[in-house]
């Protein structure tokens, strides 16, 4: 019987059928060997609600690579968690994300030391935030567990929040602490999370050793792989105008960087 999954709760692994749902649900690969241990993949979405098809692409891909999927749905009900103030905030996101990681690294075929998560937008501001040394301190389970790697798609590096007392002041997405291999993947005509915030702080962390990769897609749009927004046009809240291309080949080819970064 499938059993929706809140993160830290025990439920049924099941293998990815036509009418699978995937909110919250945790997938297998068929076959293996008794007592096998699978790497894993949690999925974080970004601020609108989790969509069907795109997360059957990537729980797909998951499975097809051999890894057991955890997609995380941390809406908790809600449409959208794009405006501020923001519905569920960064840290209990986070705290989902570590929870995913807790409860699979207690399934018997799982490998604890493989547990990978990749995020898409505000979905990768959190999946970089997992790298950060001083994040986990604050939000890793007891067990002291670690994302062995993560990987945000469409995300950005800084996020400029404002001014107080007319000093301006930003966030720091991927921050100077990382400590666990991330890999950034974006969009040169992404300018929703435009990788312009990355320019300088990317290339200061790798001269550090920072284990940050990153690449860049040129004549490429923000939720390049999201099929179900093709064409969609938006004006956010700064009065920019927001387009959005489905491109299959950028799909086909930021799937194989992941899991390829994620194998290394």
């Amino acid at each position: 019987v499938a059993q929706a999954v809140v993160p830290g709760v025990a439920a049924t692994a099941l293998e990815l059928g036509f009418f699978s749902k995937f909110n919250n649900v945790l997938f297998r690969p068929s076959g293996g060997v008794a007592d096998q241990r699978f790497p894993a993949l949690v999925l974080l979405h970004t601020c609108g609600a989790m969509r069907e098809r795109e997360t059957r692409y990537w729980v797909k891909a998951g499975l097809d690579k051999g890894f057991v999927v955890l997609a995380v749905d941390s809406l908790r009900g809600n449409d959208t968690n794009c405006n501020f103030p923001l519905r569920v905030e960064s840290g209990r996101r986070i705290k989902d994300a570590f929870d995913a990681l807790n409860h699979l690294a207690k399934l018997p075929f799982v490998d604890p030391g493989r547990i990978f998560v990749a995020g898409f937008s505000q979905g990768s501001f959190i999946a970089s935030l997992l790298s950060s040394a001083e994040v986990a301190a604050a939000f890793a389970p007891p067990s002291n567990l670690r994302f062995a790697a993560a990987a945000g798609l469409y995300g950005h590096c800084q996020y400029p929040a404002g001014s107080l007392r007319g000093v301006s002041y930003q966030i720091d997405i991927v921050r100077s602490d990382i400590d666990r291999p991330l890999l950034l993947l974006m969009a040169q005509l992404d300018n929703e999370t435009p990788p312009e915030s990355c320019e300088a702080v990317l290339p200061l962390l790798k001269s550090r050793g920072a284990p940050v990769e990153s690449h860049i897609y040129p004549d490429t749009t923000h939720c390049w792989d999201c099929v179900t927004l093709d064409g969609r046009v938006k004006t956010d809240s700064r009065g920019a105008q927001i387009v959005y291309r489905f491109d299959q080949a950028t799909t086909d080819n930021s799937r194989q960087r992941v899991f390829d970064f994620f194998m290394r």
